[in-house]
């Protein structure tokens, strides 16, 4: 008999062959038996489509169409997936050990009124070197502030996507920042102080940091509890940041 609860993965790809087979290859190596992997690919060109044809007896749904992006993606996948829980994973990342899916359902059936679950990302490069570990455990304070618990490294109860909904398409690189807003300060939450997640460098959110930082700046001037003169002195201070750490790391 498969393992209780049901695990639903949600993916979006395109042109992912190069990373792809990784990524595929962790989820199905989880302990985890009861593992539903839903793929929504927006219409590769590189073999993405052969790789996922390879792996269709593993994967619940997938479909190669054009979307509208990675959050329209998304939403397309939410018509699919059928888990008590629920995770996102890009197509350049991977569960950073076998176990992630076990040592998780582990934490939700000891704590049954848990409804989100974070762990630590490992950031690494084109090598699989790591250059930084993130995440960290739900705060609502700390992500007034900025988007502190990276989307990868956390698990959903399903009752979370039946409550908020579905992602923002007006935003094209934050709109999961402007969702987990919406979960509010009391938010019944576990942390796992281990990495759950390698997450790659291909991400757009890697890739367009400047506009990460505009949108961040839009949702926060739209919350009811943050609001315009919080949001641009949250913008700066992030920028300021993300410079001084840019310019450390070209040092070594």
């Amino acid at each position: 008999m498969p393992q209780t609860p049901k695990v639903s993965m949600l993916m979006a790809t395109y042109n992912s062959a190069a990373t792809l087979e990784k990524c595929l290859a962790s989820i199905e190596g989880q302990s985890w038996g009861n593992v539903e992997l839903i793929i929504m690919d927006g219409g590769s060109k590189d073999g993405t489509q052969d790789i996922l044809s390879r792996h269709s007896s593993r994967i619940a749904y997938w479909e190669s169409k054009p979307d509208k992006g990675v959050y329209h993606a998304w939403n397309k996948a939410f018509d699919h997936f059928t888990g008590d829980w629920f995770g996102f994973i890009g197509s350049d990342d991977a569960f950073s050990h076998p176990k992630v899916l076990e040592n998780a359902m582990a934490v939700a059936s000891s704590r049954q009124e848990v409804r989100l679950i974070t762990g630590l990302i490992n950031q690494v490069d084109g090598q699989g070197n790591i250059t930084r570990v993130i995440g960290r455990r739900w705060d609502w304070a700390t992500m007034k502030r900025y988007h502190s618990v990276p989307h990868p490294g956390m698990l959903q109860h399903r009752t979370l996507f039946e409550t908020h909904g579905r992602f923002s398409e007006e935003y094209r690189i934050a709109a999961d920042y402007e969702y987990m807003l919406r979960f509010g300060p009391d938010i019944p939450n576990a942390f796992i102080p281990e990495p759950l997640v390698d997450m790659g460098n291909q991400g757009l959110s890697r890739k367009q940091i400047k506009k990460v930082f505009r949108e961040t700046l839009q949702i926060q001037s739209r919350h009811p509890e943050i609001g315009a003169g919080l949001a641009r002195y949250n913008f700066v201070l992030a920028y300021a940041k993300n410079r001084v750490r840019d310019l450390l790391q070209r040092q070594y």
